[in-house]
């Protein structure tokens, strides 16, 4: 119901085009639309409701616009009163290049009566021209971009997200295209729209708080310069236009540590106004102060467990209706807007997944491109979190081929099977105080292997490169089984039969090996277990349980034939047994019954598979 119809004349010719409600009193629409009218006028014809129709309507912001082919074809009308409808949802999520969007439009041409006219358009590329996306009608013989369809919502059928507003169209009928602005360049011409959008980089009253307070504000050098002079290293930035310009684009593009709260005091101490200089500094010394870490940790350990929700910034409109429907089913969850203003994001995150009920994680193609929750993943893996995917949009990332998804493609929230299992871990460790998911039974079984039509992507050694690097032992350990088992086409299954490791190209597993013993002077990897257990001894059948025991207790994996712990009390905390790693595990099957059974296969498949490597060198 936020579809607007707006009115007005010009040259005394009737004017008549659309508007995008965004909260109780204000609508966004074109600036070539309404400037220069008289009698604005905004109804709600789909509503049904005479009271929300022909309401009289003030322009209160105008972008830039002049002249057909300028920038900035913006304006915000605001109503006399506040109104009872839900206004959109606007979305900063990128359009992907790869694929053509289609999404939705209602317009009013002037032949298109009172209600309107509905246009199904695509947008083929992400790269814009100039500030605006190129589309194109969807269908040959439907509705096509023209007059009455200025300032109409260009939003996603299924989600319901805005993700831009339709300006132009071709003055040639038999081409079919226009332009649409999207959210994140109308955040370019009017600021203000910050406060309604799902930003996660800083929590939402804090954000109103500052952007109100640097609304105004000038400063005596060039932004640019800077912010470039402050993050040396960095790419200079496009053009700045304002404190609040500078201080997103820092928080948005360059995404390191306290680069936020740097750029704030750097503007404070550019500001030629010094009332607004005062006022800057009084927000950081309220809003921006670190609380000392006793403090900190007092209070997460006063705080009740969540569920850790792990999610990609462009799916932030999602996982914010997301926790408030977990919230409303009485289960805690946590997700980063909540960290403490001066705290290292990425430090807090971990500690929370190590701490956390389970961990959510939002699945769509810019989360499986994400390096962040790539980590999160896999230290929930390495703290024995158990994983509960949401397909968003998209299909099921390779790390996480070993999970079932709630499929939200939708834009739905999770059912009450998702819930109910929750529920019940919550319900267990509210009994018995013990964090995390342990406590709850186990499944009696892992679940059925994914399609592989649902299941995308392709796993490298990038990033065990990179964890080696850093020294992260259990998140390269649990990466090298992810490539093994994706080269072995088991990454649905989580596991491995004898028959699969012969699918294991040598130039894998030596390329693997290398990495491994490159990083620990050759007391890890494949060579190293090799030196260790090059097989079976006399009468034991190659493969089988008692190959792989002896194994284990060569390698530091089990002593005395003891139960062997899930992975989080698994790694040593001393001195490594030379050959630990790669252990091959893969925590995601580690909370169903027989896991242990499909390691030891797993391992088996791979060595039976080493030794004819070995045998070749």
């Amino acid at each position: 119901m936020w579809r607007a119809r707006i009115t007005g004349r010009k040259d005394r010719s009737l004017v008549t085009g659309a508007g995008i409600l965004i909260d109780a009193k204000r609508l966004l629409t074109c600036a070539h639309l309404v400037k220069d009218c008289s009698d604005l006028t905004v109804s709600f014809v789909q509503t049904g409701r005479r009271d929300l129709q022909d309401l009289p309507a003030d322009i209160s912001h105008m972008g830039p616009w002049q002249r057909p082919g300028d920038p900035g074809d913006v304006a915000v009308l605001e109503l006399p009163h506040e109104i009872d409808l839900v206004p959109a949802r606007l979305s900063l999520r990128p359009l992907q290049s790869s694929t053509t969007v289609e999404l939705n439009a209602h317009g009013f041409p002037k032949d298109s009566g009172l209600f309107g006219s509905a246009l199904r358009l695509r947008v083929t590329s992400s790269h814009g021209i100039g500030e605006w996306l190129h589309i194109e009608a969807a269908t040959g013989h439907a509705e096509i971009p023209r007059g009455g369809f200025s300032g109409s919502g260009a939003y996603e059928e299924i989600s319901g997200e805005v993700l831009g507003m339709i300006s132009d169209a071709s003055n040639d009928q038999n081409r079919r295209t226009g332009r649409m602005i999207p959210v994140g360049t109308i955040r370019r011409h009017w600021e203000e729209i910050d406060d309604l959008l799902d930003l996660p980089w800083m929590p939402r009253d804090e954000r109103i708080r500052l952007r109100a307070i640097v609304r105004d504000a000038r400063t005596d050098v060039d932004l640019a310069t800077l912010v470039a002079n402050e993050f040396p290293g960095t790419p200079r930035p496009r053009d700045l236009v304002s404190p609040w310009d500078a201080i997103r684009f820092v928080a948005e593009e360059l995404h390191a540590d306290g680069r936020v709260a740097r750029v704030v005091n750097a503007v404070a101490a550019h500001l030629t106004d010094s009332h607004t200089g005062a006022n800057l500094k009084d927000w950081i010394r309220h809003d921006l102060r670190t609380p000392p870490a006793a403090d900190t940790t007092k209070a997460d350990e006063d705080a009740e467990p969540s569920f850790f929700i792990s999610y990609s910034r462009d799916d932030a409109a999602y996982v914010n209706r997301l926790a408030e429907h977990l919230r409303s089913q009485g289960l805690p969850v946590w997700l980063d807007v909540h960290a403490k203003w001066g705290s290292n994001p990425i430090r807090e995150a971990h500690r929370r997944i190590s701490q956390a009920l389970g961990v959510i994680v939002i699945m769509s193609p810019s989360a499986e491109r994400s390096d962040r929750m790539i980590g999160e993943v896999l230290q929930a893996q390495e703290h024995d979190r158990r994983i509960f995917p949401i397909l968003l949009r998209g299909k099921v990332p390779y790390f996480l081929g070993a999970t079932q998804p709630f499929d939200a493609r939708d834009g739905g929230m999770p059912d009450e099977s998702y819930i109910r299992v929750l529920r019940n871990i919550h319900d267990a460790t509210a009994v018995t105080g013990t964090q995390g998911p342990v406590s709850a039974q186990p499944p009696p079984a892992p679940p059925p292997p994914l399609p592989v039509s649902l299941i995308s992507g392709t796993a490298s050694t990038r990033n065990l490169v990179s964890f080696l690097k850093d020294g992260d032992l259990e998140h390269a350990d649990i990466w090298t089984t992810t490539l093994l088992l994706e080269a072995a086409g088991r990454i649905r299954n989580g596991w491995m039969r004898q028959v699969d490791g012969g699918r294991l190209p040598y130039e894998l597993l030596s390329e693997v090996d290398t990495l491994w013993s490159r990083a620990s002077d050759g007391t890890q990897g494949f060579g190293a277990q090799l030196s260790r257990h090059a097989g079976p001894a006399a009468g034991t059948p190659a493969g089988y349980a008692g190959d792989f025991f002896a194994l284990a207790e060569a390698l530091g994996w089990r002593e005395s034939r003891q139960a062997t712990p899930r992975y989080g009390e698994f790694v040593p905390s001393g001195p490594l047994p030379t050959g630990f790693f790669p252990t091959l595990r893969n925590p995601q099957l580690e909370h169903y019954r027989g896991w242990h059974d499909h390691w030891r296969q797993t391992v088996m498949a791979v060595h039976l598979q080493l030794r004819k490597w070995r045998g070749r060198r």
